[in-house]
């Protein structure tokens, strides 16, 4: 008959035992462990030695994506802002494990080592995947989150130079930075200061609005001075770097900012009348008029 077992795990002492199970305690999660086991009869024969490998049963944790700043939900989609701070945080105790990302949807993966966090700054929309894998090949739960990301409000990016796409993009007012064109602006131009020179934002203010990338107009970029913004012209020319973007209203509907479609002048003795057809466009009327003689401070009226 079968009288003793013998166990051991990972090359440590053999445990004598009279059952014919065992249970190691305190065992290292996350590595395959070597156990070997034989038997002896009451005849005192022994068995050959069996070894086979396992790992614990322990659950992998699954890795967790944060951001440094909110989302803005607009038309169903979350958008979140350019040059927000993604965190992916791995696990508090990477002992035996090694955090993988990616950044087109699990198409490829990259090792992070043993590192608990990897932080990224958002440049542009991906898909980005997560996972853990510790040294016996065993996975945690993938995590994938297609991270939808604004224009930079500084210079569109060159992958989102794309005829006929719409994108939001989160601006602050500011006179920095170099603007062609009127209504229709050269994709190098400096969103936020577009945005000034339509008089969508004024200095300081924070808004999102919605770009939508165009063709270069046949007559090319116009220069003008709106709002006290001056903008420059550049003609016309084919390519990507000539695209240009319009400003598009909650509508849907291009943003224009108003003409003037004439200007009358009746001269008298010490005096000069000026008469303004001017045209407003998308819904807008036209609130007010500014005149001024020689150089000097604007009228308003």
């Amino acid at each position: 008959n079968i009288a003793k077992y013998y166990y051991r795990i990972d090359s440590g002492e053999y445990i004598e035992s009279d059952n014919s199970t065992y249970t190691f305690t305190e065992v290292k999660e996350y590595v395959n462990h070597t156990i070997d086991v034989y038997v002896k009869d009451t005849r005192g024969s022994v068995s050959k030695v069996e070894t086979i490998t396992q790992r614990t049963a322990n659950k992998i944790p699954t890795p967790v994506f944060t951001f440094d700043r909110d989302p803005y939900e607009i038309d169903g989609v979350k958008w979140y802002p350019y040059g927000t701070k993604l965190t992916i945080t791995y696990a508090e105790d990477m002992t035996y494990l090694t955090g993988c990302y990616s950044s087109n949807g699990g198409e490829s993966y990259s090792s992070n080592s043993s590192i608990k966090t990897r932080i990224e700054i958002l440049s542009e929309t991906k898909t980005w995947s997560a996972k853990i894998v510790d040294t016996t090949g065993e996975e945690s739960e993938v995590v994938t989150e297609e991270i939808h990301v604004m224009a930079s409000p500084s210079r569109l990016q060159d992958n989102y130079k794309v005829v006929g796409n719409i994108y939001p993009v989160l601006v602050t007012g500011q006179n920095s930075g170099s603007v062609y064109g009127t209504d229709v602006y050269r994709v190098d131009s400096t969103i936020q200061r577009a945005a000034l020179h339509m008089g969508l934002v004024s200095i300081g203010e924070k808004k999102v609005l919605k770009i939508k990338v165009v063709e270069c107009p046949e007559e090319g970029y116009v220069a003008s001075i709106r709002n006290g913004i001056s903008s420059s012209s550049v003609g016309n020319s084919s390519g990507s770097s000539y695209y240009g973007f319009v400003f598009i209203g909650d509508n849907g509907e291009e943003v224009k900012g108003p003409t003037i479609e004439s200007i009358s002048q009746v001269p008298a003795d010490n005096e000069i009348t000026i008469g303004i057809e001017a045209q407003a466009y998308t819904g807008a009327n036209i609130a007010k008029y500014y005149y001024r003689i020689d150089s000097g401070e604007y009228i308003e009226s």
